[in-house]
């Protein structure tokens, strides 16, 4: 009986062991399929992926308005890569950069972000960083680079009321680019 025993409880083990590597694979695709999750936006702008320039202005709740932009920047190798310079602006700060563009199949790759450029109008900025947070759109996904910044607003450093963390988004799906104040 107590060989059988022994059987018995390695089984029990093994179907343990199993059950767990199962749960553990799980979790694993679980969080590689929540991969990005952005945070959500005050105010949003779509432009086509294929004109030369285009802006818009929206008004937040508070009233306030924010400008959006995206510029096309000429480049002989056109055929190859657009390059687009993309900014926000709500009055306070003004936040742009560049992104270069490839085609990937179907989709649309980041292959640069570069020239964070921040200024700020009666406001300090700290902790400038711009990200390429997915690089290739997907049939479920956009690409999408982040500038971020702190902002002071007014100069007044240690007073949360006046200190906003936040920047501007730009994903691109299905040829529209859209552009976030977040």
């Amino acid at each position: 009986m107590s060989h059988n025993g022994v059987k018995v409880r390695t089984y029990i083990y093994a179907a343990a062991v199993i059950f767990l590597l199962m749960v553990c694979a799980v979790a694993i695709k679980s969080a590689q399929a929540a991969e990005y999750e952005e945070a959500p936006g005050v105010v949003t702008a779509e432009f086509s992926l294929y004109g030369d320039q285009d802006s818009t202005s929206s008004a937040i709740i508070d009233g306030q308005i924010v400008t959006f932009g995206i510029d096309y920047i000429p480049s002989m190798a056109r055929s190859l890569s657009e390059t687009r310079n993309v900014w926000g602006d709500n009055g306070f700060a003004r936040m742009e950069y560049i992104i270069e563009l490839v085609p990937s199949g179907n989709y649309t790759r980041i292959n640069k972000a570069y020239g964070l450029a921040v200024t700020g109008r009666l406001t300090g900025v700290s902790n400038e960083r711009l990200t390429i947070v997915r690089s290739t759109e997907t049939a479920s996904y956009a690409a999408i680079v982040e500038g971020y910044a702190k902002f002071d607003y007014l100069g007044v450093v240690n007073a949360s009321l006046w200190q906003k963390t936040g920047g501007v988004r730009t994903s691109i799906k299905n040829d529209i680019v859209t552009v976030t104040l977040y």
